[in-house]
């Protein structure tokens, strides 16, 4: 009989997009070893008004959705309500599911699911691996939402050590994120992993600018460009990337790049704009 595996991640196929591509991808790959399901949410993301079914299979993964809200994500207050209900409703899901000796895999976005994921686990006597995206309560204190060392901040500590100490292991993608988590576990006895995440090198190649269509739509590549495809959320600093824009706004060899969407796009636009570049 094979191993029974759970997948749980806010975003996951057809939302091939950040989280929702590598979740989907490590779950279609260990299908054909484990038993595999996922609960996720609805497109919210990339695909955000695509409605897919509740249930279907995608290459061997059976996928479970949850109704959640899906406001608008680049908005604190619906981003909560957003995650606040997928949590929710996928505790519920999860009770139904899992299993004694269940794995489960998941993600630390939203920031209840780890908690909601454990609970439910530990309830029906399956263990939870701890894959770590984000990193809270520092996310929320870099983003100025709460101090660092007030009040919040420590007690949401406290409640990560429950999560970390009941964890079967807790696998980090960076460095520096492994050396940060070997001190918020410190004294634990819990198992704490570096596995980066890959390139699909046999999809993503060095390309020529004349042959790039992009570059070429744009008429940019006699230039030297600086390209910035990503998320564009509060965490990340385009502060400084924007005035790199501003010093070298006149200077015809260089060109800046910007390819996404998020909570700073409307500071990304409104600077481009007030500089007089194209936007």
């Amino acid at each position: 009989m094979k191993q029974r595996l759970h997948f749980v991640s806010e975003l996951f196929y057809p939302e091939m997009a950040s989280t929702g591509y590598f979740m989907t991808e490590l779950a279609v790959r260990l299908s054909s070893v484990a038993e595999v399901s996922a609960i996720c949410a609805q497109p919210g993301y990339s695909l955000k008004g695509v409605k897919a079914q509740m249930e279907e299979d995608y290459q061997g993964v059976k996928i479970k959705r949850v109704w959640s809200f899906n406001f608008n994500r680049n908005r604190t207050l619906f981003r909560l309500l957003n995650a606040l209900t997928f949590s929710i409703a996928g505790f519920i899901k999860m009770l139904r599911v899992f299993s004694k000796g269940d794995k489960i895999l998941v993600v630390t976005t939203p920031p209840l699911m780890p908690f909601i994921t454990a609970l439910a686990a530990l309830l029906r006597g399956a263990s939870y691996y701890l894959l770590v995206y984000d990193t809270y309560p520092e996310a929320l204190a870099a983003a100025g939402l709460i101090k660092r060392n007030g009040l919040l901040f420590r007690t949401a500590d406290f409640f990560n050590r429950w999560l970390f100490k009941h964890s079967a292991k807790i696998i980090v993608i960076g460095r520096d994120m492994e050396q940060l988590f070997r001190q918020k576990a410190a004294g634990l006895d819990v198992k704490i992993e570096f596995i980066p995440n890959w390139c699909e090198l046999d999809k993503i190649h060095p390309q020529s600018k004349d042959e790039n269509p992009i570059l070429k739509r744009l008429g940019i590549s006699d230039k030297f460009i600086f390209a910035f495809g990503r998320n564009f959320g509060r965490l990340h600093d385009v502060e400084t990337i924007l005035k790199a824009v501003e010093h070298y706004k006149n200077d015809e060899r260089f060109h800046f790049l910007f390819i996404g969407d998020g909570a700073k796009k409307g500071l990304i636009s409104n600077a481009i704009q007030s500089l007089g570049l194209r936007n």
